[in-house]
């Protein structure tokens, strides 16, 4: 009798393709996973060529992305091709970086309707982050200078990976060497909207609309399914606190936040802690 699994939806963040489940530094989610449920990797179209898209930005992403991924995945379990016995109940969704923010509004907007969500990494509040402004405020100027649809990411990664790496005095190198393995399998360069949504987030504060006049915090209390929310607890990208700012917000009754230790943004999902978070994803999709 074939075992009937519990599916579950994985969806990516921003500057990074779906090989970000896969592996790099160490075997990835998808194969730490997959003995026990039921994949499916979603796919962004924010990584593809998109010349009918006028504004491909967080906004977009939301509104047009998710609704054709959710049908897709519920297509995929109910096909069966793959040779696996779906569980009846909706797909659960795991959401890494942008993918949890995607994720958690979705289902508060009722755009997707999982079973329960892990959201991985995912800040909602902007508050003090270090570093990062200071490289996205500088990558939307030279983008006005010179015109460009994409940011070179993946060239831009490198350049900074050799310089810490040889140059700077941080004593993170495992860290680094986490950072170029999922550069070379699944870093992507971002369309410029999407860079300067995200920017806005960090000069509101907070996630919001592209014109920053609509706060997505507020829309939160609507979630009252199961949530875990997962932060590392050396991640300058989504801090602990950034990512308890969404855990606060929901009305969920079943809801839970662990902070993996000595952990940062990226090793969230490759390297030595990529096994923890597979076990904490392991026992709350078991549920």
């Amino acid at each position: 009798m074939t075992e009937i699994q519990k599916k579950v939806l994985l969806l990516h963040g921003m500057c990074s393709s779906s090989n970000v489940f896969g592996p790099s530094k160490g075997p990835g989610l998808i194969k730490l996973l997959s003995p026990d449920f039921d994949l499916f990797s979603g796919k962004l179209r924010v990584y593809e060529t998109c010349p009918n898209s006028p504004a491909l930005d967080f906004d977009e992403i939301l509104e047009v992305d998710i609704p054709e991924i959710w049908i897709k995945a519920r297509q995929y379990f109910a096909g069966n091709i793959h040779g696996k016995q779906s569980s009846e109940e909706n797909p659960a969704v795991l959401g890494y970086s942008m993918g949890g923010i995607l994720a958690l509004l979705a289902t508060a907007r009722g755009i997707i309707k999982p079973s329960r969500l892990m959201i991985l990494g995912s800040p909602f509040t902007f508050m003090n982050m270090p570093f990062y402004p200071a490289i996205m405020k500088t990558a939307l100027k030279i983008a006005e200078v010179f015109p460009l649809k994409r940011i070179p990411v993946r060239l831009g990664g490198r350049i900074l990976f050799w310089y810490l790496f040889y140059f700077s005095r941080t004593r993170r190198k495992n860290a680094m060497l986490v950072f170029h393995a999922l550069l070379r399998a699944a870093g992507s360069d971002i369309p410029i909207e999407t860079l300067s949504q995200a920017y806005k987030w960090i000069q509101k504060g907070f996630i919001c609309n592209r014109t920053g006049c609509m706060n997505y915090l507020e829309e939160l209390s609507a979630v009252n399914i199961p949530v875990m929310f997962v932060a590392g607890e050396r991640d300058i990208i989504a801090s602990p606190a950034s990512v308890k700012a969404g855990y606060e917000r929901i009305s969920s009754s079943q809801k839970e936040f662990i902070v993996i230790p000595d952990t940062s943004h990226l090793e969230l999902v490759a390297g030595d802690k990529l096994y923890e978070t597979a076990k904490i994803a392991n026992r709350w999709f078991s549920k």
